[in-house]
């Protein structure tokens, strides 16, 4: 059940799992990739047009983290993906 606008990130992202059907390529790119459910505003509102289907690097590159790697090539900082 949702309890209103307190909620955390995960239990935002599962809604809109189950209410934004996800595509076959990258909104952006276009590429077929895995692709994130990505929040537009980094908001995170509980508005349907408010999020999209993107490719790893699209996301990365939208949040600005794609050049926030530590040496083994893992994301540091800015995030939760």
């Amino acid at each position: 059940m949702w309890k209103g606008d307190d909620v955390s990130i995960k239990t935002l992202h599962d809604y809109m799992y189950r209410h934004i059907k996800k595509p076959l390529k990258c909104q952006c790119c276009k590429k077929i990739d895995r692709l994130d459910l990505a929040n537009i505003s980094q908001e995170y509102k509980r508005e349907l047009t408010d999020w999209e289907w993107l490719c790893r690097r699209c996301h990365m590159t939208k949040d600005n983290r794609i050049n926030n790697r530590d040496n083994k090539g893992r994301f540091i900082g800015g995030g939760q993906n």
